[in-house]
């Protein structure tokens, strides 16, 4: 059986300063988004989520964040994101005294079985689990975790992380990531999630494509430099 790297979510993230009406712009922003392709909405408690028909991509409001997800997608398109993102904005005061603190691109990738070690590098190991524990003690655990600074040029300097997480019950998304339906587990399947982010600390979004592109681009070579050979032939 081949053991392959599968690309599961790109999520965009933008934190701000809360915005104590978002409530008020919810009906404007889901008739934009309606617009642009994300028809579906449902309310949570402080939460309000819209999503595509095949649910493939999915914009997850809070007063202080919007976040967009695409599953199943190497990238999630800067284009793409500027566009939710443009949508978002020309319905709410986000410029209007609101401060922008926090952009981030996260990259998740999903490797099934026990051979996951001959598509990532030594150092990308990480700890070595009792067996036990990689068939089901726990739901999910980080195997390594590590972080640096990378300079961004003419944005700032950035954080890109790296952890690995791996479970026994073939859940292939991190505990924190949005599901519009809780993820079926697959009891004995080992899986291990590859989880890239590369996030900056600022105010200014006037040329937010470059900027995206510029973060996925670290996580991008980030992944790279974590596998092996074989590993970038998948």
């Amino acid at each position: 059986m081949s053991i392959m790297i599968i690309p599961t979510l790109t999520q965009v993230s933008i934190h701000f300063s809360p915005i104590t009406l978002m409530e008020s712009y919810i009906p404007r922003i889901q008739d934009g988004m309606r617009r642009i392709g994300l028809p579906h909405y449902r309310s949570e408690e402080g939460r309000w989520v819209l999503h595509s028909h095949d649910e493939q991509e999915m914009v997850i409001i809070t007063p202080s964040s919007v976040v967009f997800q695409r599953f199943g997608a190497r990238d999630f398109g800067e284009v793409r994101a500027e566009e939710l993102f443009t949508c978002f904005c020309d319905e709410t005061e986000l410029f209007e005294g609101s401060l922008v603190v926090r952009i981030g691109v996260r990259r998740l990738s999903l490797i099934e079985g026990g051979e996951w070690k001959r598509l990532l590098r030594g150092p990308y190991h990480g700890v070595t689990f009792p067996s036990s524990l990689q068939v089901g003690n726990l739901r999910q655990y980080h195997s390594l975790y590590s972080q640096g600074v990378t300079d961004l040029g003419p944005f700032g300097f950035g954080n890109l992380s790296i952890k690995m997480l791996q479970n026994g019950r073939g859940v292939c998304h991190p505990l924190d990531i949005v599901l519009l339906r809780a993820e079926e587990e697959r009891e004995g399947v080992f899986v291990t999630i590859i989880d890239i982010e590369h996030v900056l600390l600022t105010d200014e979004i006037s040329t937010f494509g470059d900027l995206l592109k510029a973060l996925a681009d670290g996580c991008d070579a980030l992944l790279s430099e974590a596998l092996t050979d074989e590993g970038v032939a998948h």
